[in-house]
């Protein structure tokens, strides 16, 4: 689950688009549109559960595009109830599909307090002043081990049954006296 940050101040354009990377593969990628941005952008998705690769080299690996030479920051953290930042770099899109990887070692959490809300970010973060137009990002794969694989795409039913753990559905009935 992908999601962007509000305060931007600008106006945002998203879009599932197909595309045709430098290998010749067909795939899905997000297409982002920023005009104003104000306070900053970031485009992020969290993993669930801060023990995840904890202590271990993972590497991110992704595809990005643009129509014009734009320049963004890759962020990941761990966030236990406090932020622990794990890796930042700084890229630039080209106007050709390019694959990106980075590995890098997760701390361990020994002796670490972890909420019940502990996680992974991985966010994708674009500066302050910065408006951009048709960047693109595709096939975002986050792994443990110290070089990129194949990206692994599951069926679309899997994926609904996986997501589906985190769907509830009902109704609250409340009574009382007036």
């Amino acid at each position: 689950h992908w999601s962007h940050s509000t305060g931007h101040g600008g106006t945002l354009t998203s879009q599932q688009r197909s595309a045709t990377l430098s290998t010749g593969e067909i795939t899905n990628s997000v297409r982002l549109t920023l005009v104003g941005n104000a306070g900053g952008f970031s485009f992020q998705t969290t993993i669930e559960d801060v023990r995840t690769l904890q202590g271990q080299t993972a590497t991110l690996s992704f595809w990005a595009k643009g129509t014009a030479i734009t320049g963004f920051a890759v962020n990941v953290y761990q966030y236990t109830g406090a932020t622990i930042s794990v890796f930042s770099h700084s890229y630039s899109t080209s106007t050709t599909w390019t694959k990106i990887e980075a590995s890098f070692l997760v701390p361990s959490l020994v002796n670490v307090n972890i909420t019940n809300i502990g996680y992974i970010l991985v966010s994708f973060d674009f500066a302050a002043g910065t408006d951009f137009s048709g960047v693109e990002f595709a096939r975002v794969q986050l792994e443990q081990g110290g070089a990129a694989t194949p990206f692994v795409r599951r069926p679309y039913h899997l994926e609904t049954l996986l997501c589906k753990r985190y769907y509830e559905s009902g109704y609250v009935s409340f009574t009382g006296q007036g």
